[in-house]
């Protein structure tokens, strides 16, 4: 009786993980459809100097998003088990880590000015390192997501994420805000 049991868990489980590996490439493939639809649509409403300006600054940014969030998804879902008091735990670190580097980032920019010669990257800096706080308030939610095999839900989320980040970035530059609108792009993301 038992091993039947585990043998129908384990059925389970695998038809599950197909389900999720499926709708997140089929959400996957949809999202890759809307970056293309919306990258030009702002390629055709911005200038290449707009570009640029987000560019020089995300290249930055990246590396220290990727240096301050890696490792707490993954300490959740493959922890063999796991309290909420831990996770309340890494939930604030994240975001203190994120805050951290956040205003690091801030000061950054003024480094970035000087660097440069381009007043505008001051601003952009400070703007975009509030992304890195915006991660850190979903990383946990979404690694419980995944944990729990909810992958739908983690799918539909990014999936909403992407396209509401073109939406408000090409409303933005429709509105004449500049780069500003590349700028609202990276932070209605997460």
């Amino acid at each position: 009786m038992t091993e039947e049991l585990l043998q129908s868990d384990a059925v389970a489980l695998k038809n599950k993980a197909i389900r999720g590996a499926s709708i997140n490439i089929a959400a996957q493939s949809v999202a890759i459809v809307c970056q293309t639809i919306g990258a030009v649509m702002l390629a055709r409403l911005l200038r290449p100097s707009d570009f640029g300006l987000v560019a020089m600054v995300t290249a930055f940014s990246i590396w220290v998003a990727n240096f301050g969030f890696n490792g707490f998804t993954e300490y959740i879902i493959y922890r063999q088990e796991i309290d909420n008091d831990e996770v309340t735990s890494i939930y604030w670190l994240h975001v203190l880590i994120a805050s951290l580097l956040t205003f690091g980032f801030i000061v950054f920019g003024y480094a970035l000015v000087k660097i440069y010669h381009e007043p505008a990257l001051g601003g952009i800096a400070a703007a975009m390192a509030a992304s890195f706080v915006l991660c850190a308030l979903s990383t946990t939610p979404f690694a419980l997501l995944k944990r729990e095999l909810k992958f739908a839900k983690v799918a539909l989320a990014e999936l909403s994420g992407v396209i509401l980040s073109y939406v408000f970035a090409i409303g933005a530059a429709l509105m004449g805000l500049g780069y500003w609108a590349a700028v609202i792009r990276q932070l209605t993301l997460p």
